[in-house]
């Protein structure tokens, strides 16, 4: 079985702050793409869901952008871009 690994950079890039996390794990479906962002949502149980929610919600008021990336079986994606003034 493979390790699991997230990779984690950070750096300016033209007027922007660019956050990236990426790993190796099993992906997200793309019919769950749409709901990964609503509050609640997870696949993982109850009394959860509100972390992509909470990210989302902070990012949209700096007026940032929010791209996810993902295959399933190969792993996911996220970038953040924001402004750095």
């Amino acid at each position: 079985k493979e390790d699991r690994l997230v990779f984690f950079s950070i750096h300016p890039l033209g007027g922007k702050l660019v956050v990236e996390v990426r790993d190796n794990g099993v992906g997200i479906e793309n019919e769950l793409l749409e709901t990964i962002f609503q509050k609640g949502f997870s696949t993982k149980g109850d009394e959860r869901g509100y972390g992509l929610y909470l990210t989302k919600q902070s990012i949209d008021n700096l007026r940032g952008n929010f791209q996810v990336q993902t295959k399933v079986g190969v792993g996911t994606s996220f970038v953040v871009e924001l402004p750095l003034c």
